[in-house]
Order: structure tokens, then sequence, then C-alpha cells
């Protein structure tokens, strides 16, 4: 429990990264301990096609056709593209930089804990209130 409240009060004091912790509702994470295999394919799976989808509109039915054809799909999250943040959105260049950056440096420290649903409304609240005092900071 002492390691989950340093790397809340990291993600606390984080100003640029904006986490997207709805990702961790999905059956594939929910009530399951993120294992170093997870948080690996959570901090680099992006990086070769971002910047390929740049231009689409994320559908449901892109999203599952990229899975099929994706030679790397069990080790890449496409469930990541149907969050909120992206689903039914024209993917961006700001949108492919965030995905291939988002879970750099905090994915490692989520190894070993189980994403509960009071564990990811907690992240998200923190995930609010960093943007409220950045907003207020502006």
């Amino acid at each position: 429990m002492a390691e989950l409240r340093v790397a809340l009060d990291q993600i606390k004091n984080c100003n640029k990264t904006r986490w997207d912790w709805e990702l961790f509702s999905q059956s594939e994470y929910f009530n399951k301990t993120i294992s170093e295999e997870v948080a690996e394919q959570l901090s680099s799976s992006w990086d070769d096609i971002a910047e390929r989808i740049i231009g689409f509109n994320m559908t449901e039915k892109f999203i599952s056709f990229w899975e099929h054809v994706d030679k790397f799909s069990d080790e890449r999250p496409w469930s990541v593209l149907t969050t909120q943040r992206y689903l039914n959105k024209i993917f961006t260049r700001e949108m492919a930089d965030t995905l291939s950056t988002m879970w750099d440096g905090i994915s490692e420290k989520l190894v070993g804990i189980t994403m509960t649903e009071k564990l990811i409304d907690l992240l998200k609240y923190i995930e609010l209130e960093r943007q409220l005092l950045r907003a207020v900071g502006s």
C-alpha cells in the first residue's frame, strides 16, 4: 500500500501527462493485477503504429479491423482506442503522441497493483484534480 501512495503522489505532481484511467475498467484489466508484461505493453506498444492511423475516424469497426490485421495485436492493447478519449473521433498527431507516451514512467509503477473499481475511481479523481489545478494555475 505504501508503494501505491508513492505512485499516487507522483501522479498528482506530474503536470504534463493526462492518463486515461478508464482503460482499466475494461475486462482485460478490471480486477486483475498488472504484470510487468502489461506495463511494458502500455508504455511502448504504440510507437510503430500511431503515426499510421492519424487522420482516421476511430470507429469500433476501424479498431476491430486493425486489431485483426495487426501482427502484434497480442502485444498492443487495442482497447485503449475504445475509450472516450479516442472512440468516434478523428485520430490526430496530438493523439498519436499521447498514445505513444501516455504510460511512460507510470506503467511500471502499476506492476503488482490490482485494478479494482475503487482504485480506478480514485485514479480518475486524482486526474480530474490535476486538471483543475492546471486550469486554475493557467
